[in-house]
């Protein structure tokens, strides 16, 4: 499939996104944890 990317912005849709995410990779948590940039969250769309 052809997609589109476009990185979520800070609110409610980029901490769900997250929280799915780091239910699935437990480390994202502990990536976050070891940086004080903030870790891009990117939504992936069929074009």
């Amino acid at each position: 499939w052809t997609v589109t990317a476009r990185e979520l912005p800070e609110g409610p849709e980029r901490d769900e996104a997250w929280r799915l995410a780091a239910e699935a990779y437990p480390d994202f948590d502990s990536y976050q944890q070891l940086t004080d940039r903030r870790i891009p969250v990117a939504l992936l769309e069929r074009a």
